[in-house]
């Protein structure tokens, strides 16, 4: 989702001509069609299975490395993917000027994940980090991403925000304001990252009759398929499993906030958290870790912050569901989600076309 719209705010620059190089292969709807894609000048796409993370096919790799021969410029939208290793690679065996993103690839936490696979960090510090490290220049995120990546590259940095489409997304008005219950709603994978099953565990000890800690995600590994074992015939639990985003803004639309928890259970790969606007756009706060990119919301009156202790999240937890409804002024949210509406995201993408086009000159 982030780098479909990235690429189609780029695409709609009159100075870009822009071709798309990617895998078929889609967790959500299973495979994707270069109809999908209309927005690009051009479309190559090659098939992989949806199941494979890494995004692998030999057949990347002829339509790669022709593509990459007539641009002028490479842009590969993360790291450590076949495809994405592929690009850097390819750039550098034709000289062309790159950038890419980091999608949360060179965050402190990953990277010390990473040292402790033996082979897969030597994969990473001696065939794909040398090629990063020819890149013109970066985007990031936010500036919680940036601050790790400067302690792995010096280069140049763009911060640009996961934009989306947040005009489009309903804004809910808030039901039962005199409840003394509370409601949650988690999105995302069911993943160790994402600190649910920790926090599924604390809202177990704390919660009572009328509380409910509503799931919203696909699970396909031993964690998500223990997670869903162990709480789905607790009544203050529901798993909705997979919902499209129409059904998602719907359900937390019915919530009091949205939980986030990554990096409740250490390891900390979360460089944005696309579901914080969604939620704030429909009108909910978010509780969060005050180790994300989203150190603001507390201070403006539209998030909570996760403590690290056990107690101290059942004392907050308690306190919540004993706060008047709604938690935060659902305008307020709105208000706050709208920075990261793509139609306000011009200057960003013209600062990267600028930088693109600065480099791709430079190398003629």
């Amino acid at each position: 989702m982030t780098a479909r719209t990235f690429f189609e705010l780029l695409a709609s620059g009159t100075q870009t001509d822009l071709c798309v190089i990617a895998s078929d292969a889609c967790r959500e709807t299973g495979h994707i069609s270069e109809r999908d894609i209309d927005f690009a000048h051009e479309v190559a796409l090659y098939s992989s299975s949806n199941r494979d993370k890494s995004a692998f096919s030999w057949a990347a790799i002829p339509l790669l490395l022709q593509n990459i021969r007539h641009a002028d410029f490479v842009y590969s939208a993360g790291i450590m993917t076949w495809p994405t290793t592929l690009a850097a690679i390819g750039a550098w065996l034709f000289q062309k000027p790159f950038a890419f993103h980091a999608h949360g690839g060179l965050l402190e936490d990953r990277l010390v994940e990473l040292k402790s696979k033996h082979l897969k960090w030597l994969l990473f510090r001696y065939a794909i980090l040398p090629f990063l490290k020819r890149a013109c220049f970066l985007n990031c995120s936010s500036e919680f991403e940036a601050e790790n990546v400067r302690k792995v590259l010096n280069k140049p940095i763009l911060i640009t925000p996961n934009y989306q489409d947040i005009s489009s997304i309903p804004q809910i008005p808030p039901a039962g304001a005199h409840s003394k219950n509370l409601r949650l709603t988690f999105v995302g994978r069911l993943h160790k990252d994402k600190g649910i099953y920790r926090f599924s565990r604390i809202w177990k000890s704390f919660a009572g009759e009328g509380d409910v800690l509503q799931i919203i995600g696909g699970q396909d590994d031993r964690y998500g398929r223990a997670l869903v074992e162990e709480f789905r015939d607790d009544p203050r639990f529901v798993f909705f499993g997979e919902r499209d985003r129409a059904t998602t803004f719907q359900i937390v639309g019915r919530s009091d906030a949205l939980v986030l928890p990554s990096g409740l259970e250490g390891t900390l790969r979360e460089n944005f958290g696309n579901v914080v606007p969604e939620a704030l756009a429909v009108g909910r706060p978010v509780l969060i870790s005050q180790r994300l990119a989203w150190r603001d919301l507390e201070t403006q009156g539209i998030g909570f912050f996760l403590p690290e202790n056990d107690s101290e999240i059942v004392a907050l937890l308690s306190n919540l569901r004993n706060s008047d409804k709604p938690l935060a002024p659902p305008s307020a949210c709105r208000n706050y989600a709208m920075n990261f509406d793509s139609a306000g995201s011009a200057s960003e993408i013209s600062r990267f076309l600028d930088l693109a086009e600065t480099f791709a000159r430079g190398r003629k």
